[in-house]
């Protein structure tokens, strides 16, 4: 019996073309070119199919929509040169709620009630 599927192809920043089928979980290849990457898309499928045990019901493709949102930009601060990264977050975590000793002096972190 045939069947007849979707599959999303998107190519990414190294070239590479990748297909996703929906329908499927965890049906995807990738290929450098879309002749080959529709014979693995096939194969991937077939395989699939072989691994389900629970039935596949059909899906309507509606469309792909492209969406531009403005990403947001994060400031990192690069450490300070006297304390180490371990150190600054423990004391960001001392911030919020945490009482924290020095680790050489053995004294152990205590969550304040």
């Amino acid at each position: 019996m045939k069947k007849d599927f979707n599959v999303i192809i998107e190519k990414d920043e190294a070239g590479f073309y990748l297909a996703t089928v929906p329908a499927l979980k965890g049906c995807h290849t990738q290929a450098k070119s879309l002749d080959v990457l529709m014979e693995r898309t096939k194969e991937a499928i077939e395989l699939c199919l072989e691994d389900q045990s629970v039935p596949i019901y059909p899906i309507d493709f509606i469309g792909v929509q492209k969406i531009t949102v403005n990403e947001k930009s994060i400031d990192y601060k690069a450490p300070s040169k006297t304390k180490s990264l371990t150190t600054q977050i423990i004391q960001r975590s001392a911030k919020n709620s945490w009482t924290v000793k020095n680790p050489a002096t053995k004294n152990k972190i205590a969550k304040k009630n």
